[in-house]
């Protein structure tokens, strides 16, 4: 019993580690050959949009389709990130990765 609750104590650990990893991870992803750069949190956490003047001159509809391709773009390399982390953190402590939704 004394072993569990060890490992369960490990477990929580790392998993605690492994989240403030993310929320100090920042991913980016661009769009318009660069001229809008999203940065989110490995936890998906949107942090940053910086949209050059070049773009901004192009008007309304072509920076929000630039932003919302950057923020896709953003969003599903950080939840790829995390996943890689995540199955690292389960294969380091000997468990399966629980079942993707």
């Amino acid at each position: 019993m004394k072993a569990r609750k060890r490992f369960e104590a490990a477990h929580e650990g790392a998993e605690g580690a492994l989240q403030e990893e993310l929320q100090n991870t920042e991913v980016e992803a661009t769009a318009e050959d660069g001229k809008v750069t999203v940065t989110i949190s490995g936890a998906q956490v949107p942090l940053s949009v910086e949209v050059t003047d070049e773009l901004l001159a192009m008007g309304a509809e072509k920076v929000s389709a630039a932003v919302s391709l950057a923020h896709a773009e953003a969003h599903k390399n950080s939840v790829e990130y995390a996943k890689q982390r995540m199955s690292s953190l389960y294969e380091d402590i000997g468990l399966p990765m629980p079942p993707q939704q």
